[in-house]
């Protein structure tokens, strides 16, 4: 895969395209909504919530988590909420992709900071779109948040140079 962008400046790691999370107890849906994504971005399993969490909270956590939601032992809100008390996994966005249509279960999807919710069987044309959209919205935050960050260096740098320049001109020549 080619990287998107070069790093800039020390501790960011190069990003390459975007990493989506497919979280499903299923083979046969892992397959398919791996294949679906697999030509845009570079596509991550898990078969259940505990490697789900394991990833997520990893020093390469993805940019976005399809999750079910019936799995076996832990199930997906478990892993949305475990997702939402971690610094590193906080601020994933999570689509649950499952069998459940009823309110309820949405509703406490959206509670625990679902950014959408789609029912199974799955419509692949209108899942691309949604989440190539989601995903135009990360890399917007991205960028904004490596705008900031540089922004922030550059006045640290600027009030470090005039302290340095004030604290000179004081001394003897």
């Amino acid at each position: 895969p080619s990287t998107d962008s070069k790093a800039h400046g020390t501790g960011e790691r190069i990003r390459e395209r975007p990493t989506i999370l497919v979280v499903d107890d299923t083979p046969d849906n892992l397959n398919l909504l791996s294949h679906l994504f697999k030509d845009e971005y570079r596509v991550r399993i898990a078969h259940n919530g505990q490697k789900a969490l394991s990833i997520c909270q990893s020093d390469t956590p993805p940019d976005l988590v399809l999750l079910d939601i019936m799995m076996p032992g832990m199930d997906g809100f478990e892993v949305a909420k475990s997702m939402r008390g971690h610094p590193s996994s906080e601020q994933i966005p999570v689509v649950f992709v499952t069998a459940l249509t009823d309110e309820a279960s949405r509703l406490k999807g959206m509670e625990l900071g679902a950014v959408d919710f789609v029912t199974k069987p799955i419509n692949p044309d209108a899942l691309r779109l949604k989440i190539r959209n989601f995903m135009r919205y990360v890399e917007l935050h991205r960028q904004l948040q490596a705008d900031y960050d540089g922004m922030m260096d550059a006045a640290k740098l600027k009030e470090d140079v005039e302290h340095i320049t004030r604290h000179d001109m004081k001394g003897p020549l």
